[in-house]
């Protein structure tokens, strides 16, 4: 069955100020500029023998990971054979660990919105991302307000040897399972799946995470068939669907447009493997003109 997503819904699921390229170009060149500021302050003090020492010694070191995972090429190869109900863990939120492995972001934090948010470990062993959610923005940085009005916690990108991203792929299952305690709140699981060109950087899929409120557990399962494609923040008008391929993150956001303090506590998040499941894509999918963007 070909499901429509609402108009209404996606407003209060997805707020933007208006997205400008031209704005978006300033603060990603601006982002550029501190990069390449913060390597030639690095270089601009030590001599070429550090230089040459400092390579060297981090050449051996990202070889030496290199074989090791040579090594393991056929373990991590190897995929056995899944049946109906198998289910596996992506991240736990039981440790002061688990929770380090996570990133946690607002609009404040670019410095263009006065959201709040934060990830910590409960008493009872579980996650709990909250914080206040607003929708102002601060005046000085008006130029620079593409986005406001959001909070996200997203899973930090593991790194193989000579700084390589290690992606992750479940292409073997075909369904997301999560086990969540929220406030009634909308909101949004997104997974960060760009390919290896730096256009495609901002592309994700998307579908959102309903919360019941209240004091009880709730086991949310997510079909991969019902994540949407979007860029920018904004829905693709070509979609296609998630194969559980080169994931670089998976994230929760919390947008959905009520200004005010927010709580989800999380104890894991997993993949499922269902039989059941055979819906191949959840929405309409249209041929778009040759030279017409895609998103």
């Amino acid at each position: 069955m070909v499901l429509i997503l609402k108009k209404q819904v996606l407003r209060r699921l997805i707020t933007i100020r208006s997205f400008s390229y031209d704005k978006w170009y300033k603060v990603e060149s601006e982002r550029q500029k501190r990069i390449n500021k913060k390597a030639q302050d690095f270089v601009k003090d030590k001599s070429v023998f550090d230089l040459f020492k400092f390579v060297t010694k981090e050449g051996v070191s990202e070889f030496k990971k290199f074989v090791q995972e040579f090594k393991e090429t056929d373990n991590k190869n190897y995929k056995p054979y899944l049946e109906h109900g198998d289910f596996d863990y992506l991240y736990k939120f039981n440790t002061k660990e688990d929770i380090e492995n996570w990133l946690v972001s607002s609009d404040s934090g670019y410095k263009i919105g006065k959201t709040k948010a934060s990830l910590n470990l409960t008493q009872q062993n579980t996650g709990l991302f909250s914080g206040y959610l607003s929708s102002d923005y601060d005046k000085p940085e008006k130029s620079k307000a593409i986005y406001t009005g959001y909070a996200n916690i997203s899973s930090l990108t593991e790194q193989k040897s000579f700084k390589r991203e290690n992606r992750i792929n479940i292409d073997q299952f075909n369904c997301f399972m999560l086990k969540i305690r929220g406030d009634g709140r909308t909101y949004m699981m997104v997974l960060n799946t760009p390919s290896k060109y730096t256009l495609t950087y901002t592309y994700m899929h998307m579908f959102p995470l309903y919360t019941r409120g209240g004091p009880y557990w709730q086991y949310v399962k997510i079909p991969f068939s019902k994540f949407f494609h979007a860029s920018h923040g904004r829905i693709s008008d070509k979609q296609y669907r998630f194969e559980g391929l080169d994931v670089k993150s998976i994230g929760i956001t919390c947008m959905d447009g009520v200004e005010g303090p927010f709580s989800l506590e999380i104890d894991h998040i997993g993949v499922l493997k269902d039989n059941e499941s055979t819906e191949h894509f959840a929405y309409e999918t249209y041929k778009i003109p040759k030279y017409i963007s895609n998103t």
